[in-house]
């Protein structure tokens, strides 16, 4: 997982001039905390928001993550 995390942890902060982010995971990732940890460490002055989102790699496995009823998630 951290072959993932580490690399949009070092950067991360370079794309925020709100020093705020939002971070969208499998719902096993965000219970993890690992991006929270690894940003903290690169950008400690990050605000770092969480959201599961369960249903997000089955839509795009299966590409119906741009249907009508991916609104509704």
């Amino acid at each position: 997982m951290l072959g993932v995390i580490r690399p949009t942890t070092e950067v991360i902060g370079s794309f925020s001039e709100s020093r705020h982010v939002g971070i969208l995971g499998t719902t096993g990732t965000i219970n993890s905390n690992s991006y929270v940890l690894e940003i903290q460490k690169f950008y400690p002055d990050l605000k770092v928001y969480q959201q599961a989102c369960p249903m997000w790699v089955p839509l795009v496995e299966n590409n119906e993550y741009d249907n009508h009823g991916t609104d509704f998630l």
